[in-house]
């Protein structure tokens, strides 16, 4: 499981997604990066969004 989602469901999504989950992505970090003014916080999610970034091409 992966997020809560099994392999075929997320590539099922991601396919037909796939800007949609980045853009999310990128408004989500753009969000936190804005309410959270800590170099901790920013450089962890930055971590997270690019093990899903690879994931994600990765199913490709």
């Amino acid at each position: 499981h992966f997020f809560g989602l099994n392999i075929e469901e997320f590539q099922s999504s991601s396919n037909n997604n796939q800007q949609s989950i980045n853009r999310i992505c990128v408004d989500m970090i753009c969000y936190i990066c804005l309410r959270y003014n800590d170099p901790n916080v920013v450089s962890s999610l930055l971590e997270t969004l690019e093990i899903i970034l690879k994931y994600s091409n990765w199913i490709h």
